[in-house]
C-alpha cells in the first residue's frame, strides 16, 4: 500500500482512517493495523526536488492505542554535489528487527553488521 505522509506515524493514522472508512460495517482496530504491517519505507522529496528513501521503520508492538515504531535505517544528508543535488548516506541505527530470528529459521540471514549503528 502507498500513502502520502510526512512521517511514518502519520502514514499509520492514514491507513487506519482509510480502512475504517472502507469497512464501516466492521471497525478496524489499531491492533489489526499493527499486526498487518511489519515495515514502513519512508520516501520523501527533498528541497532539491529529488526523492530519497529517508527511513526504514519496523512496526513493533502496541502500547495502549499507540503503535510502537523502531527506526532501523535513516538517510543523512552530507552535502551538495556538483549537480546541486543533495548527497548523503543511508545508515543503520543500531536496532535489530524483531523478525530477524523468524527469517533465520527459514534460512534467510542478513550480512554480519548490517544493523550495527554507524558513525
Amino acid at each position: 500500500m502507498t500513502t502520502l505522509s510526512k512521517k511514518c506515524q502519520y502514514a499509520l493514522r492514514t491507513v487506519l482512517e482509510l480502512t475504517r472508512r472502507r469497512n464501516s460495517d466492521r471497525p478496524t482496530s489499531v491492533n489489526e493495523i499493527a499486526a498487518a504491517i511489519d515495515l514502513i519505507v519512508h520516501i520523501g522529496r527533498l528541497e532539491d526536488g529529488s526523492r530519497k528513501v529517508l527511513s526504514v521503520v519496523e512496526v513493533q508492538d502496541l502500547k495502549g492505542d499507540n503503535i510502537v515504531l523502531e527506526e532501523l535505517f535513516t538517510w543523512e544528508k552530507t552535502g551538495v554535489g556538483e549537480d546541486d543535488r543533495f548527497t548523503g548516506v543511508f545508515k543503520a541505527t543500531g536496532a535489530t528487527p524483531s523478525f530477524t530470528p523468524t527469517l533465520a529459521a527459514m534460512g534467510l540471514t542478513f550480512p554480519e553488521g548490517m544493523f550495527e549503528a554507524q558513525n
